[in-house]
Formats: structure tokens, sequence, C-alpha cells
């Protein structure tokens, strides 16, 4: 079995919980990682939850994790974690992998630091794109019961943990939907009233907002004529710049040193993609 080692310790021992299961005592998992990520307590971690492990010669800065399957298959649930949404009386449960599971992220706690500056209460439709453990949907379906969200990510552990975080905070689903999905899914029927996004700005182990800017090209797609998208980001990644290309009205609704706050309206035609970005490269 050949496999792309994670970075997170706890998402290693998921992945290794799932598949030693469908594997025959004596198979060779192979496994790709950075140097600086296939550390030895990866190399820990999958030694005990499959079998005996070693790595071969590093080739630019790279190097393959070698692991015999041994004879038991451990069947621990993975382990859950759960925090506060602060500073609301909320909780969210996160599963291994998912994006900051342990505690709350600076940007999301910034983001929700002014959630009331958010026209949540006048929405009926609200989609928390790149959802993670959902903490911006669960947020806004407490602030208004009335409300329809929609969660979005392109890791089942998000979707999941989504769920587990409406379960934990909600009596009832029907209001709420689940969307394992690259981004919006293209519904010409389904448009929001706001949608809520902290986006990754990492691929890897580097810095790329490739991800982002097409998040912000398909939230201009789904959103109502009049709707809002409200994005948290770090200063330095410019995203006022790459929202201007798909939004008239791009404002600094809140800043500190580190995060901007920014809200983008008025959808520009899909036509004119094209010229605003060249002006703006």
């Amino acid at each position: 079995m050949l496999l792309r080692l994670p970075k997170s310790l706890d998402l290693m021992a998921e992945y290794c919980r799932r598949l030693r299961p469908l594997l025959r005592e004596g198979a060779v998992v192979l496994g790709g990682a950075m140097d600086k990520y296939l550390s030895k307590n990866m190399l820990a971690v999958l030694s005990a939850k499959m079998g005996p492990t070693h790595t071969t010669l590093g080739r630019k800065k790279a190097r393959l994790s070698v692991t015999r399957v041994g004879p038991a298959p451990d069947s621990a649930r993975p382990q859950r974690q759960r925090y506060r949404a602060e500073p609301f009386d909320l909780y969210v449960t996160s599963l291994p992998g998912t994006f900051s599971a342990q505690k709350l992220d600076v940007g999301t706690r910034f983001l929700l630091e002014h959630f009331a500056q958010i026209p949540i209460a006048s929405s009926r439709t609200i989609a928390d794109l790149g959802c993670g453990n959902g903490i911006l949907g669960v947020v806004a379906a407490a602030l208004n019961p009335g409300a329809n969200v929609s969660f979005f990510d392109d890791s089942s552990f998000a979707i999941a943990s989504a769920r587990l975080s409406v379960a934990a905070n909600f009596a009832a689903e029907e209001r709420f939907d689940f969307n394992h999905a690259d981004g919006l899914l293209p519904d010409a029927d389904r448009l929001f009233d706001v949608v809520l996004c902290n986006p990754p700005f990492h691929l890897g182990g580097q810095q790329d907002t490739f991800v982002a800017q097409r998040l912000f090209a398909q939230a201009s797609k789904a959103l109502h004529p009049d709707g809002e998208l409200w994005v948290v980001g770090n200063r330095h990644l410019r995203y006022h710049t790459s929202l201007r290309r798909h939004f008239v009205d791009v404002s600094v609704v809140a800043s500190n040193r580190k995060f901007l706050l920014l809200r983008a309206r008025q959808p520009r035609p899909r036509h004119a993609g094209a010229s605003i970005q060249s002006r703006n490269e």
C-alpha cells in the first residue's frame, strides 16, 4: 500500500485505525513525507498502530517510511477534542486531522469577536465555507434559530466533526445540511444570504492562496445579489485584493496587528472577472 503521510500525528493514528483491518499480516505500507514531517513521533505512531517501521535514505529533503504490518489490528475509537466557541457558550467537537482540532484558532476567534457586525439575524440561508469542525455555522445557527445553515469542506473528517458539533448543540438537524465537497456546490438554486469563511492558506507545507481565491470565486456565484461574504485572514495575504476580482464592494470591517476581517458585497458579472484580475496583478 502507498500512503502520503499527513503532518498530524492524530490523523496518522486515525489512518492506521481505519486501514489496519483491511491489510493482511505481513503486508508492506510505503509512506512518503518531507523529512521535517517524518519525525520520530510519526514513526512511533506507525510502529505502534501498524507494525515495525523504518525509513529509507532521503532524497531532496524527502524520504519513505517502510512498515511491515503486524498481527494485531488497532480498533480503538478516534480521540475527539472538544472546546468552547469563545466568547459564546457553545462547544464544538473535532476528529483527528480537522483544522484547529485541539483549540480555537486565533483567526476564527477574531471573527467570532465581531459576529455582531454580521447580518446573521436577518439571514435565512447561511454557509460555513471550509467549515472544519463547524464552529462558524454552529454559532450562526445559535444566533438565528430560523436560519438554514450549510456546511462545506473537502475533508470527510471535517464534515463528520461538524455533524458532531451540531448534534452537541441542537436537538434537531432539519435546518442543517452537510456537504463533503471541494468548495461550494455548483447549484443554481442554492443561494445564500451570508457566507462565512476562514480559508486555508497552505497547500502541504507551503503558503498558497489558490484555494482561498477559488472559494471567493465560488462564493460570488452562490450569494444572493444582496448577500455578503465575510472572510478573516492574515494581513499579509492581501485577501482584499483577491476579493475585488469578484466583488464590487470590499471593505475592512475590523483589524488588528495580525488579521483583517473583510466584507464583500455585490458580485461582479462573471464576464468581468478576467479584466478585473488583469488590472489587479
